[in-house]
């Protein structure tokens, strides 16, 4: 259980590092159409991720207030130590910024920037989907 652990910190350290490495190391600083080197095209995908972020922690934090448990295991120690919502925001800050890193520097990986905005939307359409199943009153559909 400890490596699950062990290994979601070092992704999330390795992810920081690479992304300040390539902030470094990029000589386009301030050439015009670009922030930091980057181009402003990079910035949709990595909005739509903090976006979906941001409602994967509001539907989390409603659910928790339900009494249902969190499924990813690194997060559920982070809300036992309660470090869940500083955990998340720095996890989802890193991950958007490695998304600007990759859809600035390759166009043979931008389909991971992709895939990675897809998945957290997944989750948020399963928030959507399971949250009015589990509320007393449904909030998300008024009846007629």
């Amino acid at each position: 259980m400890h490596f699950v652990f062990l290994f979601a910190a070092d992704s999330a350290l390795f992810a920081g590092a690479f992304c300040l490495r390539a902030l470094c190391l990029n000589k386009r600083l301030a050439r015009p159409g670009t922030y930091l080197g980057l181009p402003h095209e990079g910035a949709f995908p990595a909005a739509l991720y903090l976006l979906f972020a941001a409602l994967d922690l509001l539907f989390s934090l409603v659910a928790f207030s339900l009494g249902i448990m969190e499924g990813n295991p690194f997060m559920a120690w982070l809300l036992q130590h309660g470090l869940f919502v500083s955990g998340k925001i720095a996890l989802s800050l890193a991950m958007a910024v490695l998304m600007l890193v990759i859809h600035a520097q390759s166009r043979r990986w931008r389909w991971v920037v992709w895939g990675g905005v897809g998945m957290m939307g997944s989750v948020v359409a399963f928030h959507l989907w399971a949250l009015p199943l589990i509320l007393p009153v449904r909030l998300f559909v008024q009846a007629p």
